[in-house]
């Protein structure tokens, strides 16, 4: 959450008004957005999952506590893969970033050179 609203969206923000062009970062935070909402949920899912196998009898209930145990694992999976494509969202963001902040310093200077 902080990174999308402190970081990206503010960043982007500012990109849209000075008017630069931005659009690979606009796009990998749009990205970034539905890959977060995408985690909360299926960590939503994994976090109710657990909770009802932390509160299951595992003694009288032997087959239905497996079969919660790895739909729980499951689950865990699915959150570890929405991490790392997060983690993946990120760092293409951060690459992107680098390239803008280039692109914006070679235009600063162009612009300097012109005027002298």
């Amino acid at each position: 959450d902080n990174a999308s609203t402190n970081l990206m969206g503010r960043l982007n923000s500012r990109i849209v008004e000075n008017k630069l062009d931005g659009g690979g970062l606009i796009k990998i935070a749009a990205d970034f957005e539905k890959s977060l909402q995408k985690f909360r949920s299926d960590y939503t899912k994994y976090d109710e999952a657990l909770v009802t196998l932390i509160k299951a009898d595992c003694q009288s209930q032997m087959q239905t506590y497996y079969v919660n145990l790895q739909t729980t694992k499951e689950l865990r999976a699915t959150v570890y893969g929405d991490v790392k494509a997060l983690d993946d969202l990120m760092t293409q963001y951060h690459e992107a970033y680098k390239d803008f902040r280039k692109t914006i310093s070679v235009e600063e200077e162009k612009r300097a050179n012109d005027a002298n």
